[in-house]
């Protein structure tokens, strides 16, 4: 799948989005059997990061730090993933 969006006009932005629809298409079609629950965890809090970073964006501040996505089918992990640098806000998104 590819993703194209030429409104963003940062690319790291736009990066995350498609990490966003890559992890989302991940979770819909992969057996994560065990680790479904910390997966879904994963998934809130990555789109919370994405969602956090579009908001930023259009109030034209700058990004949070580049945070690596998930990997949702990592084993004997249940610590849920988070951005490096979580705002003061974050429970706001």
């Amino acid at each position: 799948m590819n993703v194209e969006l030429l409104q963003i006009g940062d690319e790291d932005l736009a990066g995350r989005y498609r990490s966003l629809v890559t992890l989302t298409r991940e979770y819909t079609y992969s057996n994560l059997g065990d680790n479904a629950n910390r997966a879904g965890v994963d998934m809130s809090n990555y789109l919370r990061y994405v969602r956090y970073s579009f908001r930023q964006f259009i109030a034209g501040e700058p990004l949070l730090a580049h945070t690596a996505p998930p990997f949702l089918k990592r084993q004997n992990d249940n610590s849920s993933w988070s951005p490096e640098d979580i705002p003061q806000d974050w429970n706001d998104i």
